[in-house]
């Protein structure tokens, strides 16, 4: 049990007088005390003020009465001793007295001091007993005087009760009507400001100072919690209020971030609160993260960790396994498997693929450590191995494309498939692949992803008055449904599928959805332009000043990060629209969820509850016509395949050199035959054109042979043409010959008559050594696991190519054209 302050006081107190130099010192310090205040007057009570005398005199008083107590205590004790001590022998004389006792007068010495001390300690508790006596007396006589008044206070009520008609009889009952009156208003009250009201009626103070709160709560329904607030209170109540509604929309606000959760692109993704429906969006990461992030963020406005959870939205919620994403990033995937089996192991402490990537890096916010171009990264590892066993096998999951064979109507056919499988390898090479595998794409993977998000949220934060930003998206096609269906309709081929393109056009001041129906499924280039079509002929009529378009959208390189779609852009957004400026912005690939996919769920939800309640849609007539009467607030067009087919493509473009890694594509009027080309999106200069991640040929240059969009005479459905564009012929092979300008260029070989793309790694006289691509198929080229590089003679060195295109993530084609010309020998 702790010490008391007094118990330690007096214990070091002990300490010094145990100690005869400290005792010492200390006697002497309290006289040099002494001394030194005497002379300062401070003793002296002619110095002092009437106040300080009485204040003074007063302490006298107290301790000479607690000295006189003091004494008689202990003369009361000495007395009680010596009427309970035995008599002196009488035969003892003078000199016995001086003899020194025997052992027998020294026990009877002992046991005198004993009874003594008994004695003080009888006292002492006696004297404990009966001041604890005299309050217990003190108390129940003052509650015995209070019951005594309040019996006749209550005597005397009745009396007066008791006299019909009197003036006090009337002033009663009116009391009881007004009581009434106001427990009645009271329960209707439904919010806080209108019960706080009711407190200004009768002030607290004086209902406490008569004793009355409980009489006056039991009278009115007010609790007694509530009177006895302040109007200060209520009032400080109303501006924490205030605060709290403040912090929960800043709140909501930040966890809407795109970088923070992930809004469900599914029709069915919704929840419902309070009669208010909302689209969920699903954390990225745990609530602790985010908190810490908000934190970072708003420092100005601390708030705890359970408070912030409480501020959540209701929508903002956690994915369970009914929920699962089925458009994960395959490299988010087996990253995190590889950080999880590595956790596991105990050679990390981190859990987070993003949380290891930051100890690989000296700054994850510079692009040179995040790709892997700054010299201290590259040194950087992020386990430590000494000491322990990397020897021993383990399996982890991983996302694999695999080539499965199998046989339809007697033929061998195969097909790729990705599967999850397990990888069995070293803990020593599962370090090795995983540190590889975060320094060479994860780390870019990652920054690429926060870079584009904030570079795309401040151009919509800060857009101009004469800019407009377009985020657009392929919806999930809508399969046509009835009411009620007969079986072969339900599990047959005959169900009508529509196309579904999603727009969110941000402006200066106005939000505006857009969602282009079409019942032809193709999601090509020319499509995406027929679909972007009404959008942009509203933005011009409507929006005339507006001079600059900003594309966002995902990146399929069947879609829009195409040669193709580059075309359309540069050559439409001017010729026909008549727009000075444009760029086009990709966000990560697997990390493309937005706003549109938002509208996408909305109709396709909307759809399913007009068939849940009798309505049928049949095809994309029907579509229109219901779905665009439910949701006025989304702008519906049709968009006939004639259009799609009005729009012509070259089929010979020259494909953008880092087409797969490039970001952003810009586009100026006044460049006619000409794009930009960026790594990442970058908008510190805009409208001027900066340096900001520049890609490696930061310009593409298009054939000049390609008509441009002013000579159209194609219609479509606004009776204007798209684009008509007429293939350029085929140049012939370029003829090699020695030259070291060749190292690094594309060529095609041929080997047992076949032809091989590669690339030239050195050349003399006789031959050139070329690093070959494999074959899969037709026109279909990979790079093998071991380089197959050797040397070739001039004459199996057919002709110089461009590089070949990507087709999928691996595989690459030869320009179609030039293919051609080979396959018919006329290379």
């Amino acid at each position: 049990m702790p010490l008391t302050p007094a118990e330690r006081a007096k214990k070091y107190r002990d300490s010094i007088k145990s100690d005869p130099e400290k005792h010492r010192k200390y006697l002497e310090k309290e006289r040099t005390r002494y001394k030194k205040r005497k002379a300062n007057g401070e003793y002296n009570t002619k110095n002092k003020s009437e106040r300080e005398k009485r204040s003074l005199r007063k302490h006298w008083r107290n301790t000479k009465r607690k000295q006189r107590e003091q004494k008689k205590n202990i003369q009361q004790g000495i007395d009680f001793m010596l009427n309970n001590s035995p008599v002196t022998s009488p035969e003892r004389n003078e000199v016995e007295h001086n003899v020194a006792g025997s052992s027998q007068a020294q026990r009877g010495r002992k046991k005198v001091r004993k009874d003594r001390a008994r004695a003080y300690r009888t006292i002492k508790k006696l004297e404990k007993d009966l001041t604890v006596k005299n309050k217990s007396v003190q108390k129940y006589k003052q509650r015995w005087l209070r019951l005594k008044l309040k019996s006749k206070q209550k005597e005397k009520k009745n009396e007066e009760t008791s006299l019909s008609g009197s003036p006090k009889s009337s002033t009663i009952g009116l009391n009881s009507e007004l009581m009434n009156d106001l427990r009645e208003k009271y329960k209707k009250q439904k919010t806080e400001k209108a019960k706080n009201a009711f407190l200004k009626i009768v002030p607290k103070e004086l209902l406490s100072k008569y004793r009355l709160l409980r009489k006056y709560s039991k009278a009115t329904g007010i609790s007694v919690h509530r009177l006895k607030k302040s109007s200060d209170e209520v009032e400080r109540k109303s501006r924490s209020y205030v605060w709290r509604i403040r912090m929960r929309r800043q709140v909501e606000s930040f966890l809407k971030r795109d970088l923070y959760t992930t809004m469900a692109p599914g029709k069915k993704d919704t929840i419902t609160l309070k009669g208010v429906k909302k689209q969920k969006r699903y954390l990225n990461d745990t609530l602790a993260n985010i908190h810490k992030k908000f934190i970072a963020e708003f420092p100005s406005d601390p708030i705890s960790y359970s408070s912030f959870c409480k501020m959540r939205p209701f929508y903002v919620v956690n994915m369970k396994v009914g929920d699962r994403q089925t458009c994960l990033c395959t490299l988010h995937g087996n990253v995190k498997y590889r950080i999880s089996k590595l956790h596991q192991l105990g050679f990390i402490s981190e859990t987070s693929p993003e949380k290891v990537c930051e100890l690989l890096v000296c700054d994850f916010g510079r692009k040179q450590c995040a790709y892997n171009e700054c010299n201290r990264c590259q040194k950087k590892q992020f386990v430590d191995t000494s000491g322990r066993d990397t020897s021993s096998q383990v399996k982890i999951p991983q996302w694999c494309r695999r080539t499965v064979e199998y046989e339809k109507n007697g033929v061998k056919t195969s097909v790729i498939k990705t599967v999850k499988e397990d990888v069995q390898s070293t803990i020593e090479i599962l370090i090795d692949e995983t540190t590889k595998l975060l320094k060479e794409k994860f780390c870019k993977h990652v920054f690429n992803i926060r870079h584009q998000y904030h570079s795309l949220k401040t151009l919509k934060d800060s857009i101009n008055d004469n800019e407009a930003v377009i985020h657009a998206d392929f919806s999930e096609n809508y399969a046509c449904k009835l009411n009620a269906e007969i079986q072969a309709m339900h599990f047959g081929g005959s169900r009508n599928q529509i196309s579904l393109h999603t727009v969110v056009v941000y402006s200066k001041h106005r939000q505006v959805l857009y969602c282009t129906v079409s019942e032809d499924t193709r999601h090509g280039p020319a499509a995406i332009w027929a679909h972007l079509h009404p959008v942009l002929e509203w933005i011009r009529s409507d929006m005339p000043h507006i001079d600059t378009i900003h594309f966002v959208s995902d990146g399929p390189t069947t879609q829009y990060r195409t040669k193709s779609n580059f075309f359309l852009h540069h050559s439409l957004i001017h010729g026909k629209y008549g727009f000075h400026k444009s760029t086009w912005n990709f966000t990560e690939a697997g990390h493309g969820k937005s706003s549109a996919d938002g509208v996408g769920g909305l109709v396709k939800r909307t759809a399913d509850d007009l068939v849940s309640k009798g309505t049928d849609i049949i095809d994309v007539n029907t579509f229109y016509t219901h779905v665009s009467e439910r949701i006025r607030n989304v702008n519906f067009v049709v968009i006939p395949s004639d259009n799609i087919d009005a729009i012509h493509i070259p089929e010979t473009l020259k494909p953008v050199k880092g087409t797969m890694s490039l970001h952003q594509v810009v586009s100026y009027k006044d460049k006619v035959d000409r794009i930009g080309t960026r790594t990442l999106s970058c908008f510190c200069k805009w409208p001027n054109v900066c340096q900001c991640f520049a890609n490696d040929v930061p310009e593409h240059v298009f054939s000049s042979t390609l008509n441009r969009t002013e000579n159209c005479t194609e219609t479509c459905n606004s009776n204007e043409g798209i684009i008509s564009a007429e293939p350029p012929t085929s140049s012939p092979a370029l003829t090699v010959s020695p030259d070291p300008a060749l190292i690094g260029q594309w060529c095609v070989i041929k080997y047992d008559d076949h032809y091989y793309p590669g690339q030239i790694q050195d050349n003399d006289s006789d031959g050139a050594e070329v690093k070959c691509m494999h074959s899969v198929g037709k026109n279909r080229y990979f790079w093998p696991r071991i380089d197959d590089c050797i040397w070739y003679k001039w004459a199996d060195v057919l002709c110089m190519i461009p590089e070949p295109q990507n087709v999928t993530a691996r595989h690459k084609e030869i320009d179609k054209a030039i293919y051609q010309n080979l396959e018919i020998g006329s290379i």
